[in-house]
């Protein structure tokens, strides 16, 4: 499971997060391919948002913070352990 997101120099959320998922089932409409991914992306969203103003700042912050909650809630979810990587860019203005 992959998840990008971009951060501006103030700590705000300006793109993501975007998960991507490989070789989980997808089901027989994509329902739960459909479903984990709203989770993900549910899931890293909550963990930005409860990050100090200065965790915002930092990128290892945000992408330890994001990976421990989507861990938690694939495995809640499906039962199985998931290899995550989260890449949280920080964007800063040009001077």
């Amino acid at each position: 499971i992959g998840v990008s997101l971009v951060v501006n120099d103030k700590g705000r959320l300006i793109s993501g997060p975007e998960p991507r998922i490989v070789g989980f089932p997808e089901g027989r409409h994509g329902e739960v391919l459909d479903g984990l991914l709203d989770a993900v992306t549910d899931a890293a969203e909550e963990a930005f948002e409860e990050l100090s103003h200065r965790g915002r700042k930092d990128e290892d912050s945000i992408e330890e913070k994001i990976r421990g909650r989507v861990k938690r809630v694939v495995r809640n979810m499906t039962g199985k352990r998931s290899v995550v990587e989260v890449h949280a860019h920080i964007v800063k203005k040009a001077a």
